[in-house]
């Protein structure tokens, strides 16, 4: 199709064009001498195009990374040119109709199947090398802040199936957060049912020739149990993956479970041959287990689950979207800074984005899409940050408003001393220089801040940018001062 463009007037603040169905332009106006128009073929529509950054003028190279529409909804559209000059001559371009793409993302849920899983190799390996000792397996405690991805990696251990390594085993997922109003004798059933099930599905002939009412003695029928599959089936090792395990401590605080629960659990780790356990809990676990006097703390091994590192991060944005959506690479910065890798907010940002991108009606995410993305959004994604909030020390809670505060002014990162100065200017010096440094590595080691070093300086800045954004616009400095 051929267009012939004349520019009748540069006065106007936003580039206006109605088309009608014959894709004739009746009115033009344009902004910064620079031509940006869009077309369609069929009904008679009003584009309104604001925030134009030029980025080519070769009709061969054309791309748009900013820009705001405020229109009509219309399905098929294509840019015409994008232009400094007063004509535009003839140019030739089809027309692709847009097709509505489906999220692939994962938004609530454990990651469950592989296609959606995105690196962790390194963990998994680590996982793999420390669990199988040459003469007996070690306890493996797998630990870090909520929504970094425990009980996607417990699954594919589950799906591994196939990998030499896990044909060894027999495994037996026992999520905790299912069993919290247990008390100790449906505990000790629920392990029994999901083992026997589990075996049962292996063993076309499996059975247990023995009684095991689960109600006077739940532990001790447990405990049965595993001597007599030890004498029954001995070449079956089991693998227990026992995920949010800081439930089952909550349990026995609550006195719902029998506090010897642990002492039997010490036991079965240590001389139950033909038991494995890896336990999967959030960053509070290693103090809860602490706790109790080293029933655990001091047998098991302890795995750290951070964020992706940032080659798996972009992978997780790009590979699902391959020929339906592109993302330019300061889109990407963008979602690695909102979202600090996390795997889980790369999959809430994006599946928003694909939102937006069926709203729109096309196929390139922008920084202005993102931007739009997240204030609509926020509220949405911060009711994961609501915990760590309520979480935090006053102390820790006034470092972060201050951090957010002077980001939102300065677009800079954080000293300490700007810091402990604006803490001072808003506390009289109630809070001392010790406890603001205790507060900055406090919020450090959960994964909320980060810092980075120019000499002897360190300059703090939010780990998952949303957290910051979620802090301005729910939280006013004077307010939390003041309550």
């Amino acid at each position: 199709m051929n267009l012939i463009v004349n520019i009748e007037s540069i006065s106007s603040k936003y580039l206006f064009a109605i088309i009608n169905k014959s894709s004739e332009i009746l009115i033009l106006e344009w902004i910064s001498c620079t031509v940006l128009i869009f077309f369609r073929t069929s009904e008679l529509s009003i584009f309104k195009f604001s925030e134009i950054k030029l980025i080519s003028t070769r009709f061969s190279k054309l791309e748009i990374t900013s820009f705001d529409i405020n229109l009509i909804k219309f399905k098929s559209f294509i840019p015409i040119a994008l232009w400094k000059s007063k004509k535009i001559g003839k140019i030739d371009f089809p027309i692709k109709e847009f097709v509505p793409i489906q999220s692939p993302y994962i938004t609530g849920p454990p990651v469950k199947t592989s296609e959606m899983f995105f690196g962790r190799e390194e963990v998994l390996q680590k996982i793999y090398n420390n669990l199988r000792g040459i003469y007996q397996d070690n306890v493996l405690v797998l630990h870090g802040q909520r929504r970094t991805g425990k009980s996607s990696i417990i699954y594919q251990i589950l799906n591994q199936k196939e990998v030499d390594f896990m044909r060894h085993y027999s495994t037996v997922l026992i999520d905790m957060q299912g069993l919290k109003s247990a008390r100790t004798s449906r505990l000790c059933g629920k392990i029994y049912d999901k083992i026997y099930t589990v075996l049962s599905n292996k063993h076309k002939s499996f059975s247990i020739n023995i009684d095991l009412p689960f109600n006077d003695s739940p532990i001790e029928n447990l405990d049965d149990f595993f001597d007599y599959l030890y004498s029954h089936y001995p070449d079956d090792k089991i693998l227990l993956l026992f995920d949010e395990f800081e439930g089952l401590i909550e349990s026995i605080r609550d006195g719902r479970v029998d506090p010897t629960f642990l002492d039997s659990l010490r036991s079965w780790m240590q001389h139950k041959e033909n038991l494995s356990f890896i336990i999967v809990g959030a960053d509070q676990l290693r103090t809860m287990l602490k706790d109790y006097s080293s029933i655990l703390f001091n047998i098991a091994q302890f795995i750290s689950i951070g964020h992706l590192n940032e080659a798996e991060a972009i992978d997780l944005i790009k590979i699902p979207l391959k020929n339906k959506i592109s993302f330019d690479d300061v889109s990407i910065s963008r979602i690695l800074d909102l979202t600090g890798r996390n795997a889980y907010y790369i999959q809430l940002v994006c599946n928003a984005l694909v939102d937006r991108m069926n709203q729109v009606f096309r196929n390139k995410v922008t920084l202005v899409d993102i931007e739009k993305t997240i204030i609509e959004k926020i509220t949405v994604f911060g009711n994961y940050f609501e915990h760590l909030w309520e979480r935090s020390y006053n102390e820790e809670r006034l470092v972060l408003i201050i951090i957010t505060d002077r980001i939102d002014k300065t677009g800079d990162m954080v000293t300490i001393d700007e810091i402990i100065k604006a803490i001072k200017s808003f506390d009289k010096g109630k809070i001392d220089d010790r406890k603001v440094i205790e507060a900055l590595n406090n919020l450090e080691d959960r994964d909320i801040l980060c810092h980075e070093e120019s000499g002897s300086t360190k300059y703090y800045k939010f780990l998952i940018d949303l957290f910051r954004i979620r802090i301005k616009e729910s939280t006013n400095i004077s307010d939390f001062i003041g309550s």
